[in-house]
């Protein structure tokens, strides 16, 4: 039963490691299964690992259970990893992998809220998602500039106008992406309403 179990936990930690290898690689670069499979290749790995460890500690100690855990994690990764490299190659600095693709789609839904619960208000990155997006399609239009008015960004992003609304979180959400060049062109006495309206100038300073 150890020999069984030590032969799983190797097969488990190898193919652990070829999944993080193949994420590493440029986008669209990596091995056919990586993308048939996915992240099942990781629940697999798992799966055989668990049973690999029954069957050492089946076979053994407990003792052995944890040098099991131990090889796996901190040894056999020094070992099949860079052997996996010279076939997988990592990518480049300034060249997306799949792995930092699939952080930034992660950043993204953070941002957009794409995965929260629905919400009866809106909050600053609901704001600040369309804003960027008016920004964005101005400036791919060519415009050297585009006004913005609170009232109009608080309806494209919803519940306005409501009892719920958000005019002072929207009205401050534009003023913070004000940058060198901005203008405000009309704003109410209290500083915060439907009537505030910034001229951006384009292409953004950060583009």
């Amino acid at each position: 039963m150890l020999v069984v179990g030590i032969v799983l936990l190797i097969l488990a930690s190898f193919l652990h490691c070829w999944y993080g290898v193949n994420s590493r690689m440029p986008v669209g670069h990596a091995a056919g299964a990586f993308f048939r499979w996915g992240s099942g290749i990781v629940v697999a790995a798992m799966a055989i690992l668990i049973v690999g460890l029954g069957f050492i500690w089946g076979g053994s100690s407990f003792l052995w259970l944890i040098v099991g855990l131990i090889v796996y994690f901190a040894v056999l990764p020094f070992i099949f990893t860079p052997l996996l490299e010279r076939i997988y190659r990592p990518a480049p600095p300034g060249v997306l992998s799949h792995a930092g693709r699939s952080a930034s789609d992660a950043e993204w839904a953070k941002v957009t809220g794409l995965n929260e619960p629905v919400r009866d208000h809106p909050v600053a990155k609901d704001f600040w998602l369309q804003l960027y997006l008016l920004l964005q399609n101005a400036s791919e239009s060519g415009d050297d500039c585009v006004d913005v008015q609170a009232g109009e960004l608080h309806r494209r992003t919803g519940w306005y106008p409501g009892p719920t609304h958000r005019m002072p979180v929207c009205c401050r959400v534009m003023r913070e992406e004000m940058r060198d060049g901005d203008t405000v062109l009309d704003e109410p006495e209290k500083g915060a309403g439907a009537s505030l309206t910034i001229r951006y100038r384009l292409p953004r300073p950060e583009d």
